[in-house]
């Protein structure tokens, strides 16, 4: 019988072990739980600066100027970018 081994570290470190961890069956992930009221982010930010840094971003990318792309030839091409353009648009996205 195989002795159980302990790898700890960040999702990137145990990606590490992907290839020796694939075929050992059943593995057992323990997710340390965050104390109620705890927002901070790996990187040490809190939930409402990165909010605020991405509606910066968002109003930033708002106001650029869009600049009309080719004109579609083909008619594939043309549905195909129709389709994806309705797909943003019900996300929320400005045209």
């Amino acid at each position: 019988m195989a002795q159980p081994q302990v790898i700890r570290g960040t999702w990137d470190e145990l990606a590490t072990h992907a290839d020796e961890l694939r075929n050992c069956g059943e593995l057992t992930l323990i997710v340390p739980a965050r104390p109620e009221g705890e927002g901070t982010a790996q990187n040490g930010t809190e939930p409402g600066d990165l909010h605020q840094r991405l509606a910066a971003i968002v109003a930033e990318a708002e106001s650029l100027e869009s600049e009309p792309g080719k004109p579609l030839r083909d008619p594939l091409e043309a549905e195909w970018g129709a389709g994806v353009e309705e797909k943003y648009r019900k996300m929320g996205f400005k045209f």
